[in-house]
């Protein structure tokens, strides 16, 4: 009887947990100041909302290296209802190699359950925090939009070695501001290779109209193959079904001279008649 109660009230918990509870997506932005604006420390965040706060929550980058210089990093995270979010903070323990200092450049915050985006901004070293042995900093909100989601195809040419095995990036420049910059990946599928077409789907705060895009290509990681021909981009509004396609057929190449991320980034606009507005 004993265990039949325990095991009843578990099951209560974790209904209680998934149907009201919220599940987040955190975006860190990591700077590009010096060689060592990274951290291999370990990372946490708590949420302060309008109806209390959430636990500490460690930030963890699956087996990577710690979070490293000019990176982008996603995390998933759940935690009860709060309601919206005010503020957070962000904290790390300083330990391992090179990780006394941490250049903490944002924080992108998509709250997944009640579609909001919230961005968490300025650029500035945690400080430290000598009773606790931690750094830390605290954020207000500082933009808050609902959120818009995106549906994104992106076509690579069929020309000889056209596809790219490097990392690449998009970047929406919106009517009403931009959103973050986002890794565009399917985990353990190939994406990009010669004559393929890949589809992806997005979340951004409300950025309104889009008439441009950034594609970005990222080949630190030494890959193979850093060149790319991309034929084009078409960008699906699945808010305000919207169509939009950014015709490019041009190679993408990685510059020698870029000592900070070694990538190149293209701005691409739309070409307006192949806009078309969806019933």
């Amino acid at each position: 009887m004993k265990l039949f109660s325990l095991t009843l009230i578990s099951v209560i918990c974790c209904f209680l947990c998934c149907c009201y509870g919220n599940n987040y997506k955190v975006i860190v932005r990591t700077g590009c100041g010096k060689i060592i604006a990274g951290t291999e420390g370990k990372v946490y965040i708590t949420l302060y909302g309008e109806k209390g706060n959430s636990s500490t929550i460690r930030l963890d980058n699956e087996g990577k290296p710690g979070i490293q210089r000019c990176t982008t990093d996603t995390f998933d995270i759940s935690t009860e209802d709060i309601g919206i979010v005010s503020k957070i903070r962000i904290e790390f323990d300083g330990r391992g190699l090179n990780s006394d200092n941490w250049l903490f450049g944002s924080v992108l915050l998509i709250d997944e359950t009640q579609k909001r985006f919230q961005y968490f901004q300025p650029v500035r070293w945690l400080i430290t925090n000598e009773e606790q042995n931690t750094k830390s900093v605290e954020f207000k909100v500082f933009e808050s939009r609902p959120t818009t989601d995106y549906k994104v195809t992106v076509e690579t040419g069929d020309e000889e070695d056209a596809g790219t095995h490097a990392k690449v990036y998009i970047t929406l420049n919106g009517g009403k501001g931009d959103s973050h910059k986002i890794l565009l990946d399917h985990e353990g599928k190939s994406e990009f290779q010669r004559g393929q077409t890949d589809t992806f789907y997005i979340t951004t705060g409300d950025i309104g109209l889009v008439p441009e895009i950034q594609v970005e290509l990222d080949s630190t990681a030494g890959s193979q193959s850093p060149n790319w021909f991309l034929k084009g981009v078409s960008l699906e509004d699945l808010t305000g079904k919207i169509d939009r396609t950014f015709p490019w057929n041009q190679w993408l190449t990685p510059t020698a001279d870029q000592t900070d991320d070694f990538s190149r980034d293209s701005t691409i606009q739309s070409d307006n008649r192949q806009t078309i507005n969806r019933c």
